[in-house]
């Protein structure tokens, strides 16, 4: 994510590739113009989501990339919760001394903090004193639950909400189980803030055992997004959760047939930029 100057990335990992930062997620930063990422932020501790930002941490400490990360931000779990690869992100930051915040739900990310040396959240995700613009990004926290206890490190993954104008976006990383739940309760007691949802990053790259129908007729997104490989292992998406997006009538992109997925938001028009076709989809 990137807005008037900062630089912000949402997980980073693989299963089935080695060495993703080195032949990913560097080169991509790289053409991109990109040598630091004010914050990286972690749904959760499974594999695919975080190995690359570890392996970026190592190229960080053995001077092998330019690319630095400034800020860690990790799901505010409770300590039962932790996993293995949770708390060697930890200790990698700590000794790269890479400030880490942990996020929880009702959480603002205060952009104007982020890479400097006060507190990145805040009540209106801005510093104190002065109003955000409509104009403005501003990113959300709608899970996990403070101090979540759980020993599925899916339903605690991180769920945000951006906004920027008539612009929204919702991801939510591989949330499922409680941590889904969670997050419908608090769609049900804040319907406001989910009222023409413009984008939805699809769960668990299209699992079948989570985004259900009421979680769907809750959101209503325009359109969805789904990452998962091609002729990946799991099947994802699975056949009954891309019938549940079709019959909300969402408009529907997988990087298994597209690519590369890439939205610009210019004023009031969305662009979705596809590596294998391109598509202009209006943000009435």
């Amino acid at each position: 994510m990137e807005s008037k100057g900062i630089h912000m990335m949402i997980d980073g990992g693989s299963t089935s590739k080695k060495d993703v930062a080195k032949y990913q997620l560097v080169p991509f930063l790289s053409y991109e113009g990109i040598g630091a990422l004010d914050a990286v932020i972690l749904t959760h501790e499974d594999e695919d989501h975080m190995s690359g930002i570890l392996e970026l941490m190592g190229m960080m400490e053995e001077r092998r990339s330019n690319i630095r990360i400034r800020n860690l931000i990790l799901p505010d779990i409770g300590e039962a919760s932790k996993g293995d690869n949770y708390r060697m992100l930890e200790a990698k930051a700590a000794g790269l001394e890479i400030p880490t915040s942990y996020v929880k739900q009702g959480d603002e990310i205060n952009l104007d903090a982020i890479g400097k040396s006060f507190n990145p959240f805040s009540i209106n995700g801005r510093a104190a004193g002065t109003a955000p613009d409509s104009k403005d990004l501003r990113i959300k926290c709608i899970g996990p639950v403070p101090k979540m206890v759980t020993d599925e490190p899916n339903a605690y993954s991180t769920i945000l909400l951006l906004k920027c104008g008539d612009f929204s976006g919702l991801f939510t990383g591989d949330v499922e189980g409680t941590g889904q739940d969670n997050l419908k309760d608090y769609i049900r007691s804040n319907p406001d803030e989910f009222k023409n949802l413009t984008l939805l990053k699809v769960a668990h790259h299209g699992s079948g055992y989570t985004t259900d129908e009421e979680f769907l007729e809750l959101t209503r997104p325009q359109i969805s997004l789904i990452s998962c490989g091609v002729d990946n292992r799991y099947g994802h998406p699975h056949k009954e959760l891309v019938e549940r997006l079709e019959n909300i009538g969402t408009g529907i992109y997988r990087t298994d047939k597209s690519g590369a997925i890439t939205l610009e938001l210019r004023h009031s028009k969305l662009i979705v930029d596809t590596f294998i076709e391109d598509m202009h989809v209006n943000d009435e």
